[in-house]
């Protein structure tokens, strides 16, 4: 536990690189604390680690099959690889597990790198239909509207504040 609220703290202070060796001990000291693995990826995606970060998910997601931050974060580690059909497949896994809503805008990109239009046309209207679920969520849908509707967008951002007032983006 010690060594986990070390990295949530270095983590928090944006020391990615302390942060990842505090979750790597936390890891070889409890290999199932599935919440050190989630976390480390979380790191190691800051880090442009990718590889890494994607397998970390892999762990996660052994250890808890239903944790939607398992794929949603191993579909960014894949889109940042440009393994877009194994991106596709975990955000489907994502939605299907209650994830973030911005899983459908992240899905949308994936379906228009692979050419299917339909697809991603269908992903951008529902991510813009369905109600968010995260400050990241908000801010994702607000990004989406600026562009033709600015008053929406804004609603968006200052939702995204008044959950997570602290919140840089």
């Amino acid at each position: 536990s010690a060594w986990y609220l070390l990295a949530k703290a270095r983590q928090a202070q944006k020391l990615h690189w302390e942060a990842d060796a505090a979750f790597s001990t936390c890891i070889a000291l409890n290999a199932n604390c599935w919440v050190a693995w989630q976390d480390r990826a979380i790191v190691r995606l800051k880090l442009n680690r990718t590889q890494e970060a994607a397998d970390d998910c892999s762990q996660l997601i052994r250890l808890r099959p239903d944790a939607a931050s398992g794929y949603l974060n191993r579909a960014l580690a894949e889109i940042a690889l440009k393994h877009f059909a194994s991106a596709e497949h975990d955000l489907s896994l994502a939605i299907r597990f209650d994830g973030p809503t911005r899983a459908y805008f992240l899905r949308s990109q994936v379906r228009q790198h692979q050419g299917n239009q339909p697809g991603a046309k269908s992903d951008y209207e529902a991510g813009l239909r369905i109600v968010p679920n995260d400050v990241d969520s908000w801010l994702t849908r607000g990004m989406a509207y600026l562009q033709q509707d600015p008053q929406k967008a804004l609603a968006d951002f200052e939702q995204a504040l008044k959950l997570n007032p602290l919140s840089r983006d």
